[in-house]
């Protein structure tokens, strides 16, 4: 479940750079913000591409939902401390990040490829932290973020 919740987190940092209408603004994940990185940080450019925007991301997430509330960019310390250590031996590269959007969108909607109701915007409670490694609970994050992409709105799933 940890290498699903580094491909959303990943997949939605990706997307949110790369939008009309960027929910952050950062370009670290973007095919010059990588090489760019390459050139700091050539064995592990793609993962301080990845801290970078979700630094951007979290300041974003904080804004609309505070500081106590655990959200995709914001995880107990624990849950970090796996992620980026498995981001790191994983040895992640950047052709894992598509250049299109809609391949971005298409890829976060098969973690929930049956989510049928309409999420709307703004922040949406999924539940208790201690279920965000449940795999209907990964799937319907990544089907929300991508499903706001998709209508060009802003959403902030977290949990309690």
């Amino acid at each position: 479940m940890i290498e699903d919740l580094l491909r959303i987190r990943l997949l939605v940092a990706a997307l949110g750079e790369r939008l009309p209408t960027p929910w952050w603004r950062s370009q670290f994940l973007t095919t010059t913000g990588i090489r760019y990185m390459d050139r700091i940080f050539p064995r592990l450019s793609l993962v301080a591409a990845l801290i970078s925007t979700t630094l951007a991301a979290r300041r974003e997430h904080d804004t609309n939902l505070g500081i106590q509330a655990y959200h995709l960019f914001r995880l107990p310390a624990h849950l970090e401390d796996q992620l980026m250590e498995f981001a790191r031996n994983a040895a992640l590269k950047a052709s894992v990040i598509s250049d299109s959007t809609d391949d971005l969108m298409t890829e976060l909607q098969r973690f929930d490829p049956d989510a049928k109701h309409p999420f709307g915007s703004g922040p949406k409670v999924l539940g208790r932290i201690g279920e965000l490694l449940n795999p209907h609970m990964l799937g319907c994050m990544a089907s929300m973020y991508a499903t706001a992409a998709r209508e060009q709105t802003r959403v902030y799933p977290y949990f309690e």
